[in-house]
């Protein structure tokens, strides 16, 4: 197997699907989910969170590297919940339809600019290839925040693997007191 970004970030995905999940008991149910954007997302640049300020462009739009434009977030939503078993989606489909397109909740990306309104052509694929599920998120109260920072993680590995991403914030400095200096540090290589 060539040792290409992409490959790299599968590998160290699975790696940390098993470390955080799925767990054996349910303190927290998540899932961390990818959906692509249109190239009119670079209309809100400043939202975009790699490249950024401490992140310089490895790849820009044109490149033979360049992979496209993305979006990473999460839900903690229960598939058990009532809403869900009502509508029969999945916690991230009910995320995408229900939240990010009616501007509920919403990340302004997503809503404007998904490359599509419907899920399964902009988000599952993704997903399922790169997202985590059943992400245990063990004590958040206590300020242990794995969820969070496996999402942070998942973009900087997708910004290494050649995308532009919105979404994650947890590696931002203005939240360092919070989550600590974690991507490139054990679990988060």
């Amino acid at each position: 197997m060539e040792f290409t970004p992409e490959a790299r970030l599968e590998v160290l995905r699975e790696l940390l699907q098993k470390k955080f999940g799925p767990p054996d008991f349910h303190l927290c149910e998540a899932n961390i989910y990818v959906i692509e954007l249109k190239k009119s997302a670079v209309d809100l640049i400043d939202k975009r969170v790699f490249p950024g300020p401490d992140y310089p462009e490895i790849e820009m739009p044109g490149s033979d590297g360049f992979k496209g434009y993305l979006y990473v977030g999460y839900t903690q939503r229960s598939p058990r919940s009532q809403q869900l078993i009502s509508t029969g989606l999945s916690p991230v489909e009910y995320r995408f339809k229900e939240e990010h397109k009616k501007g509920v909740m919403s990340a302004e990306v997503v809503q404007l600019h998904s490359l599509t309104d419907d899920y399964d052509s902009c988000g599952r694929n993704l997903t399922d290839k790169y997202g985590f599920k059943n992400v245990k998120n063990l004590y958040p109260n206590l300020g242990i925040l794995d969820l969070e920072k496996l999402e942070s993680w998942l973009g900087w590995a997708l910004y290494n693997a050649g995308y532009w991403v919105w979404g994650p914030h947890a590696h931002k400095k203005e939240h360092q007191e919070k989550y600590g200096d974690f991507l490139g540090v054990a679990p988060f290589f």
